[in-house]
């Protein structure tokens, strides 16, 4: 369940939120960060550009093969790493097996996405070793927009990192953000944290004080040792994901309040590049 509460003061703001746009300039925002969530793409190119758009997305740039521009040209970044999710929808998650134009378990979604960076840069600049979260509220089914969103940077960050994944993660660098940025009417800011990310054994967690604790553990048949794979997806992270249950999953900040422990949650690698 989702509730909406006053936002906490604790956490610093690199922007303002942004208003409400209408659905058909989503795609058309400025370079300003409009928060990411990987949803609605259709997987195994995180790597390359993916041609398939989100329902909501700029109809002219679909319908005519175009990319949008890009404000940043001739540059370069990739990031590779480890990834999960925890979402409020009962196990399995409709979305992953009829795709995003499906109605959540409960009607709408509260999606956290924690990412670990082991190697990357952007031009350069080394990213490896830092973390990032996308947290997001969607009123009904994914593909459909209008989500609330938020984006927390890791903040050992110096100035020249956190400027490199602030522009990774706007979409304004291409890559699967691009795609994501079209789907958010409400974005209430990129925030620089203390973010703990852990993988032990097949766990995945991640901390950041008073804000969110979200942990995931592996779905098993009994007797084996390897977690339930799902295969060929349609995710945007990675199209083969773990399957997992939430063991803690609460968040707490920017207005929205969630405990999805017991719910739907996925786990694996990634890896994303530009061009």
């Amino acid at each position: 369940m989702t509730t909406f509460a006053p936002s906490r003061a604790n956490i610093r703001a690199s922007v303002a939120p942004m208003p409400l746009a209408p659905p058909l300039i989503r795609a058309t925002f400025p370079s300003s960060l409009i928060a990411c969530t990987p949803v609605g793409l259709i997987s195994g190119a995180f790597g390359t550009y993916c041609n398939a758009f989100p329902m909501g997305y700029n109809s002219a740039n679909r319908l005519y093969g175009r990319r949008p521009a890009m404000t940043t040209t001739g540059s370069r970044w990739r990031l590779k790493g480890e990834y999960f999710e925890s979402c409020n929808c009962e196990i399995l998650c409709p979305c992953i097996v009829r795709g995003t134009n499906i109605e959540p378990t409960e009607g709408h979604c509260d999606v956290a996405l924690a990412f670990h960076i082991e190697e990357g840069d952007l031009d350069g600049v080394a990213l490896a070793g830092l973390n990032f979260i996308a947290c997001n509220f969607t009123p009904g089914p994914m593909a459909a927009g209008g989500w609330t969103s938020a984006m927390y940077i890791d903040e050992r960050a110096d100035t020249a990192q956190r400027e490199a994944l602030e522009k990774i993660l706007s979409g304004d660098m291409g890559g699967p953000a691009e795609r994501w940025r079209a789907m958010t009417t409400d974005f209430r800011g990129v925030h620089f944290v203390p973010i703990d990310f852990r993988v032990e054994g097949k766990v995945h967690s991640v901390t950041v004080p008073g804000v969110m604790d979200f942990s995931v553990e592996p779905i098993q048949i009994p007797g084996r040792d390897d977690a339930m794979l799902l295969s060929n997806t349609g995710h945007g992270v990675n199209r083969d994901l773990y399957l997992a249950r939430g063991v803690r999953a609460e968040y707490n900040d920017q207005g929205m309040i969630w405990d999805n422990t017991g719910k739907n949650g996925h786990y694996a690698a990634f890896e994303w590049n530009w061009p």
